[in-house]
């Protein structure tokens, strides 16, 4: 009888310990959320116009990207410094990868993101 309930003990103790675990994947990230790969993968470049409008709290460039599917643009802080394409009101074609960094100090808008193979829009596109 001891053996038995011992047993049992166990075995309930292993059970409730594996319902306990928390699992260590990550959510997948919704279809909206997924970072573009870069050109070697044949991903079309994104298209976004450079902004100032949030320099004043703290995130200095931005580019301006607007949402496919109609809704709110979404905007990217980039890390790396977009040399002579930084210009305000620049319309611009780039790969970009979303990054895991903190947000400038004071900057609320956006996320950070490595901006890559930048160009200018071609005029009327």
């Amino acid at each position: 009888m001891n053996k038995l309930l011992f047993y049992c003990g166990f075995i309930c103790c292993g059970f409730l310990g594996l319902l306990s675990c928390k699992s260590t994947q990550q959510p997948s990230a919704p279809a909206s959320a997924i970072t573009p790969a870069p050109a070697e993968n044949n991903v079309p470049k994104s298209s976004g116009k450079v902004s100032h409008a949030y320099t004043s709290t703290g995130c200095g460039t931005v580019i301006i990207v607007p949402n496919p599917a109609g809704g709110e643009p979404f905007v990217l802080i980039p890390v790396n410094s977009l040399n002579e394409f930084d210009v305000d009101g620049l319309e611009i074609r780039f790969h970009y990868h979303r990054l895991k960094t903190k947000n400038p100090p004071g900057c609320m808008t956006g996320s950070p993101a490595s901006i890559l193979d930048i160009e200018k829009t071609p005029a009327g596109k």
